[in-house]
């Protein structure tokens, strides 16, 4: 069975993009400033979307990892165990009700605007009504891991509480 865990690779796969916004962010502000006295509108708009992305990314980053700290997946073709301190539950498909996957709009599109765009979980309903949340942070590619079928869920951005 191979084993799957929260690790920093996937931390800087998802902060990646923001550390590069903010870094065109401060050398635009650099320039600016090198240029004229007061800082621009098309700086003062820039500031505000890099700045929203930030607050988006962040939240979403440490809600995130306080989901899923401590949770191992082992999976294997037909079996799939969940793991988060001494609880184990094995998923198969017998005992899943239903999958939902939720992601922004613009989820692994080359065309995406924010930051927040490559966030996204997974919410297994199970027969006996337990909820199980398995995030991007913890595994990016898990819909090729499931075998079954999960409706997509889109929104402005993938928040588990908001």
């Amino acid at each position: 069975m191979k084993e799957i865990r929260i690790s920093l690779w996937n931390h800087l796969k998802h902060l990646t993009p923001i550390v590069i916004a903010v870094t065109i962010w401060c050398l635009l502000t650099i320039y600016d400033k090198s240029i004229h006295e007061k800082v621009s509108y098309v700086i003062l708009v820039f500031w505000f979307y890099i700045l929203a992305n930030v607050i988006v990314v962040l939240y979403l980053h440490i809600e995130y990892f306080i989901l899923n700290r401590g949770v191992k997946i082992k999976y294997d073709t037909e079996l799939l165990l969940y793991i988060k301190k001494d609880i184990t539950i094995e998923l198969s498909k017998k005992d899943i009700r239903k999958i939902s996957m939720h992601h922004s709009f613009f989820y692994k599109q080359p065309s995406g605007i924010f930051a927040s765009d490559n966030y996204c979980f997974f919410e297994i309903i199970m027969n006996s009504g337990k909820r199980i949340i398995i995030t991007s942070l913890l595994d990016s590619n898990f819909e090729k891991k499931i075998n079954s079928d999960f409706v997509i869920k889109k929104r402005l951005f993938a928040s588990v509480y908001l």
